[in-house]
């Protein structure tokens, strides 16, 4: 705000900037899985990037509808873009409902090549560390939490 002299008193003159115009769009993926049915995930972020169901099936969640996974070979793909190469930051989140767990649970990975992942979200991490989050930037880096499951 900046004081504008009027007739004996200040007026304050304020000013809007658009946030959109200082930041950079941040959400690249974001999945309801509310399709009524199909092997589609829609992207609901605006980037495009559709998921394809690989086994799991649709069920009611706890708002709105999930997907139900085996634990042995269902997933979820999304094809590399450009969008999902995150380099200077983000946030990843999941609602997971785990019914059991033994081992690594993923819960959002995306890969390097062949040769590793670029960062993932697990459920269990296989070393007893629930929820734990990993990066790789020239090695990998780790961020393990306390296990909290609500019902």
């Amino acid at each position: 705000m900046s004081p504008v002299p009027r007739r004996g008193r200040q007026v304050f003159r304020l000013t809007l900037e658009a946030l959109e115009d200082r930041c950079v769009p941040a959400l690249v993926a974001a999945y309801g899985f509310e399709e009524a049915s199909g092997t589609s995930a829609v992207d609901s972020s605006g980037t495009g990037n559709t998921g394809t169901l690989n086994g799991p099936t649709r069920v009611a969640g706890r708002y709105g509808q999930g997907l139900s996974f085996d634990g042995v070979n269902d997933f979820v793909t999304v094809t590399d873009s450009a969008s999902l190469r995150l380099t200077t930051g983000m946030t990843l989140s999941a609602w997971v409902y785990p019914t059991a767990s033994n081992g690594y649970e993923t819960v959002i990975l995306k890969e390097r090549g062949t040769t590793g992942l670029t960062y993932a979200l697990y459920g269990a991490d296989g070393a007893g560390q629930s929820p734990a989050g990993y990066v790789y930037r020239s090695g990998d880096k780790s961020v393990v939490g306390p296990s909290a499951r609500r019902p």
